[in-house]
């Protein structure tokens, strides 16, 4: 079996009657070889695509790459903390608040750490795009402060909360 076609159990000992109706400038033997095995390259990558779609949706439910999306009020701990069966890849986050927020690709510990990586400020009034790589995420502030948020699977490029127009003239 020296060609991709006998690893599918094809017969190719001959090639002359299936290429007779092929035009002159069709690709043969090696070539045609060369043409299959990049398209099946290409079908292969196009399923891993879908395989990890398909898992995101079976792991957490996720539709679009949405893992959750709310309005949340601070408590007096002063955190929102959330834990994803999949890999959180973004948060797109409005500050609603007086405050700066600070959202951490990690469980919540003592105190929201001021730097550091995974660390990412959101000033008073500000929305923000923040990628990240971690099932967990916190998002610090003062207690009673509140923001609008999308988590995603996948990283984002362009935040879309400040396209929202809250209407008016």
């Amino acid at each position: 079996m020296s060609s991709i076609l006998g690893m599918f159990g094809l017969n190719v000992a001959d090639e002359c009657n299936e290429t007779e109706n092929l035009p002159a400038s069709a690709p043969r033997g090696r070539a045609a070889e060369r043409v299959l095995a990049a398209e099946l390259l290409q079908e292969f990558r196009r399923l891993t695509q879908v395989t990890t779609e398909y898992g995101e949706r079976l792991a957490h439910g996720a539709v679009n790459h949405v893992l959750e999306v709310g309005t949340y009020v601070l408590p007096d701990a002063g955190y929102l903390a959330r834990t994803f069966a999949v890999t959180v890849g973004s948060i797109e986050i409005r500050n609603l608040s007086q405050h700066d927020l600070t959202v951490v690709s990690s469980a919540p510990g003592m105190a929201a750490p001021a730097s550091g990586i995974g660390v990412y400020i959101v000033s008073a009034g500000c929305s923000a795009l923040v990628n990240l790589a971690s099932h967990d995420l916190t998002v610090w502030g003062t207690a009673a402060d509140r923001f609008s948020y999308q988590i995603f699977t996948r990283g984002g490029v362009e935040p879309s909360l400040n396209a929202v127009d809250g209407g008016g003239a």
